[in-house]
């Protein structure tokens, strides 16, 4: 009873030691598409999906070829289950979702250069897949030791004979690797089912539980289909050995279970995969003779490793094991097919023995891979899964003859030899486990042991290629060798799998160059070595015949292709490229909005925004990629001026650093100074490295104009700490140097840094020291030359701060209003001068402006014209209420100073002119007050007041001795209102002194009848005029 529990006990424990490693290993080779990227195991519902062709569920390949998973429900199902435990014990670990991304995203030369590979999910832990595979194993080992206790009497010979399958390092690639789930699971159905016949041949309950497993067992894997021919073997068996005669139920049940293994086979060999010449499913070597004859030297490759388990290898495609192309094509296939019926010819002649039935069980299940039926993977290890099985009779067999021929000090010899053997199997699948651990080692050891096999070479250079992502640059030559040997050893190879291959190989090699040039080596070079590489492969066919330029299916091609071309500059093709993906797919999301890039490079912003609202019309709301588009919205806008529905656009997004970066930008254009510091301030830390290049300077103008001088410094100098000679952050810190009244030390610093400072910046920054040093004049004539030359932001906001008399500051803003006029200049200057001039109360000007870039197309700008608009009348109002006020109080010179500024604000509106021409009229400027008086006549040409206006020129006229038009000004305010006072009284004075006596006798005395009420004069002014007309009286006598 103790043997009986003992032996299972330690098969279950040294199974455990011996594969206990391999748990903690990654998702590696076809693990990734299988399980960590594989959608359908996240959920129940899709395990069971795509019956019709047992192989409709396909998942897409490194390139875009199609991985065919096969029809394999209850592998799905265990799958999923391992999911459900995942999210249950490792929550942290559940990816999110699948999602194409490019690997990484860089900007050299201001541009985006995106790299896409294949859709990536990470962060799925394995440890309980790998537990599950582990658990499958150890069933499948104790089933093998109970089977065997039918054939041999002694339990020790078992559990000997048991090892062999439970510990040998070939099984390391169905139980260590995830993938092998489809073995372990397949190998349990087959031995289960064979176990329950064994115990129960005749009984119907017996036999339904192994139709059940039968079942079972062709939904996990096809090789179960020779299900049914291993117990025709076994009834074989034992009518030789037992003379037990065939039950009737038994043989019904076997070929039952063998007309559904032949309508499964037929199905996928001529409905689902028929053979051709070309396609994944021909034969070995081109015929079903040399396939048949490869195999031959198969056979004896899988004992050799059976027997030495040392160069172990997880692939033996092309080049790594030729097939045979005749029966002495290589001379050994002669001797190879010789030696296999030689022990075929053994196993016939025993097979009353168990090696008998041993060898025909390894036979057996070798079948299904041996190329009768074409398979695209010629030779694995794990096809030896359950051949083991049959190898486990035959060393029980071996060691039950020499456990009964030896005694004695023989004995413990063999016994001994049997612990040594399990303990070599138990270190050297120990080892291998570690070969599982990640993608790198498994390709490594597979490049060690078949340096000719091209897809081991490709599979290790792509794990060096994510190595090198990790920051191991090393790696980047290494993985290219790797990505060469493979395109040359799979080039002159005519199988379809090994030209996909060569296309794989191809194309990482210009990933890898595009790699090189994302890190800045020799950029040029290894662009365009990339785009050589693409441009080949973009006109070389696929598996279906179609060159992959007309191919949808390689979009992601194309995509690398354009964003090689556009680096280049050369955006014609690039852009030509995207088109071609549009016809291919019309809604293909980034060749949308890489063309909308191009337009906006190119400035074409109508097109640009018509695409990305487009894109944006695709994604979901909480879409990773719908803020990309955002953020591309937001740059249009932003470079078109828009700035309030660029703004909008970035509000919408949450927790993205470019966006928090650009709402900074937004808020420095629009002068809210402390917004913009705090926002660049918090987005700096996390942007890219161009990005933190373009942001930076923005950040550090946010503080200059809050003066926030040390800060400057202090940040500067930090820069300055890991990037020394860089002339733009000299630049920003002199001008805090300034900002602190350093003076003798940024004078010092100007001339020590002025290799490194463009001359602009020179200029620049001596216009600030001239500015420091309070010599404005110069200073301004400098800023205006920066202005001219640049367009300086910071050098406009300077000249602003220039403290400016009234007639300087109509020199600057003529000479700002011809810059804004002429064609180089960008209209978004215009429109941050306008906003300035509303800052700094020059309301006409905005306006002028406003009204610029509304005639433009800037519509948006209406609502800002409008407050402009609304301010100037306010302000300008509130000038001539203190004018008013101060001409009431008798300060004449301030009344003055507020209406020459009141006219600044409104040159267009006449109330000024009139209260400043009255009150320089009043006071006997009379040259000084015909200007102001006659803008108030030209501006307002209606009205009974300006008879008053009309007489007043008039009289300055006359006191400035210009009779003539003195006279021609009065018959004029006449004209407006007859018989106006101050007019008759000067058209008499010129009467008189022109010698016109009667007519100034005529308006003399008109002037004088008029009611003193109504006239403006004083009495000493009727005085002056009755004596005048006394004069006229004599002279007229």
């Amino acid at each position: 009873m103790k043997v009986k529990v003992i032996f299972p006990l330690l098969i279950s424990l040294l199974v455990v030691v011996a594969f206990a490693n391999g748990a903690v290993g990654e998702f590696v080779y076809d693990d990734i598409v299988l399980v960590r990227d594989n959608e359908g195991i996240r959920r129940l519902s899709s395990v069971f999906e795509g019956f019709w062709g047992f192989a409709k569920k396909r998942v897409a390949s490194f390139f875009d070829e199609q991985v065919d998973l096969g029809y394999r429900p209850v592998r799905n199902a265990t799958l999923a289950v391992d999911y459900f435990l995942t999210r249950i014990f490792f929550p942290s670990s559940i990816a999110k979702g699948v999602s194409l991304k490019p690997t990484q995203r860089v900007s050299p030369g201001g541009r985006e250069l995106q790299i896409f590979l294949r859709p990536t999910a990470g962060g799925l832990s394995p440890i309980i897949f790998h537990l599950q595979n582990i658990f499958w194993h150890i069933l499948n080992s104790l089933l093998v030791y109970f089977i065997l206790l039918h054939f041999f009497p002694s339990p020790s010979i078992c559990f000997g004979a048991t090892l062999l399958f439970a510990l040998h390092p070939l099984q390391t690639e169905s139980v260590t690797y995830i993938s092998g789930r489809r073995d372990v699971l397949a190998g349990f159905f087959v031995l289960a089912g064979f176990y329950l016949y064994l115990r129960g041949r005749g009984n119907f309950l017996s036999l339904c539980g192994v139709g059940v497993c039968f079942l079972l067992g062709l939904l996990s894997k096809e090789v179960v289909v020779v299900f049914p021919f291993l117990l025709l073997g076994y009834e074989g068996f034992c009518a030789k050995t037992k003379g037990r005669s065939f039950s009737k139920k038994a043989i019904y049940f076997i070929l039952f279970c063998s007309l559904i293994s032949l309508g499964f086979v037929g199905f996928k060999v001529f409905v689902k995969n028929p053979v051709s010449v070309g396609s994944p499913t021909e034969y070995w070597g081109g015929n079903l003779f040399t396939a048949l004859l490869s195999f031959c030297r198969v056979v004896w490759f899988y004992l050799f490793l059976i027997l030495w388990p040392i160069s172990l290898c997880v692939d033996y495609s092309y080049a790594a094991f030729l097939p045979s192309s005749g029966l002495f094509q290589p001379e050994i296939t002669f001797w190879a097919f010789l030696g296999l019926c030689g022990l075929v010819g053994v196993g016939i002649y025993y097979w009353d023995r168990a090696v008998g039935f041993g060898l025909f069980c390894f036979y057996l299940f070798l079948l299904p891979v041996s190329q009768f039926i074409p398979h695209p993977e010629r030779v694995a290890e794990h096809y030896l899964y359950l051949p083991l099985f049959g190898m486990s009779l035959v060393l029980g067999y071996g060691m039950e003859g020499l456990d009964k021929k030896l005694i004695g000090r023989d004995k413990r010899i063999l016994y001994l030899s049997v612990i040594a053997l399990v303990i070599f199997w138990g270190v050297r699948t120990h080892l291998r486990n570690r070969d599982w651990r990640n993608s790198l080692s498994l390709w490594k050891s597979a490049v060690e042991v078949e340096p000719q096999c091209a897809r081991a070479r490709l599979g290790y250079g792509y794990a060096l290629l994510q190595e090198a992502e990790k920051g191991k640059n090393e790696s980047y030559p290494k993985a290219m060798g790797e990505f060469q040997k493979a395109s040359e050893i799979a080039k002159s190879s005519r199988s379809s799998r090994t030209r996909v291959i060569y296309l794989n190989a191809l194309f990482l090699q210009g990933v890898v160059h595009l790699k090189l040039a994302q890190k800045g080596w020799d950029r040029v070079k290894n662009l365009n070595r990339a785009k050589e590489l693409l441009e080949a492969l973009i006109e070389s066919q696929n598996l279906a015949g179609k060159k992959i330029r007309d191919d949808r299916r390689h979009l992601f091609v194309h995509q690398n292709l354009a964003a090689c071309y556009r680096e280049l500059g050369m955006m014609r093709e690039a852009e030509a490229i995207y088109k071609r993906m549009l016809t291919l797919s019309p809604n293909y999301f980034p060749a949308l909005l890489e063309l909308a890039k191009i337009d906006l490079l190119e400035k074409r912003w109508r097109q640009a925004q018509k695409r990305l609202l487009r894109c944006l019309s695709y994604l979901e709301k909480n879409s990773p990629l719908r803020k990309e588009v955002q953020i591309q919205l937001a740059s249009l806008f932003l470079a078109k001026g828009d700035l309030e529905k660029a703004k909008n656009f970035l509000l919408d997004i949450d927790k993205n650093n470019l966006a928090c970066a650009m709402l900074g930008e937004i808020y420095l254009k629009k002068l809210d100074f402390v917004r913009a510091s705090t926002l660049l301030a918090k987005a700096l830390p996390h942007l890219s490295p161009l990005q933190w290049r373009r942001f930076f300077p923005l950040w550090i103008e946010a503080l200059l104009a809050l003066k926030r001088y040390k800060q400057v410094f202090r940040a500067t100098e930090k820069v300055l700490a890991t990037s020394p000679k860089q002339g733009w952050v000299y630049f920003f810190q002199i001008q805090a140097l300034l900002g602190l009244g350093k003076l003798s030390l940024a004078q010092e610093k100007i001339k020590r840094y002025s290799p490194f400072l463009t001359d602009l910046e020179r200029d620049f920054l001596k216009a600030e020291l001239l500015f420091s040093q309070k010599r404005c004049q110069e200073a301004l004539a400098l800023y205006q030359q920066i202005l001219k030359a640049t367009l300086s932001h910071r050098a406009l906001m300077r000249i602003f701060e220039i403290p400016l008399d009234l007639e300087s500051k109509k020199n600057l803003v003529q000479f700002l209003q011809k810059l804004c006029k002429q064609s180089h200049v960008p209209l978004s200057f215009s429109r941050k001068l306008a906003r300035i001039y509303l800052e700094k109360g020059y309301y006409s000007q905005a306006l002028e402006l406003y009204q610029l870039l509304l005639k433009r197309g800037y519509s948006f700008l209406e609502k800002e014209r409008q407050a402009c608009l609304f301010l100037q009348k306010r302000v300008y109002k509130h000038k001539l209420k203190l004018a008013q006020f101060e001409l009431l109080s008798g300060n004449h010179s301030k009344a003055q100073r507020l209406l020459d500024e009141a006219i600044f604000i409104w040159p267009t509106h006449f109330r000024a002119y009139a209260l400043k021409g009255e009150l320089l009229y009043r006071q006997k400027h009379w040259k000084s007050a015909i200007k102001p008086l006659k803008l108030r006549l030209a501006l307002k040409r209606t009205g009974s007041l300006n008879a008053r206006y009309l007489a007043m020129v008039a009289e300055c006229y006359f006191h400035l001795g210009n009779i003539l038009k003195a006279q021609n000004w009065a018959k004029r305010a006449l004209k407006v209102f007859k018989d106006y006072p101050l007019a008759l009284k000067i058209l008499g004075l010129v009467a008189y002194k022109l010698g016109h006596f009667s007519q100034a006798k005529k308006y003399l005395e008109k002037y004088l009848q008029i009611p003193f009420t109504r006239k403006s004069s004083s009495a000493s002014e009727q005085r002056e005029v009755r004596k005048i007309l006394e004069k006229t009286q004599k002279h007229l006598k």
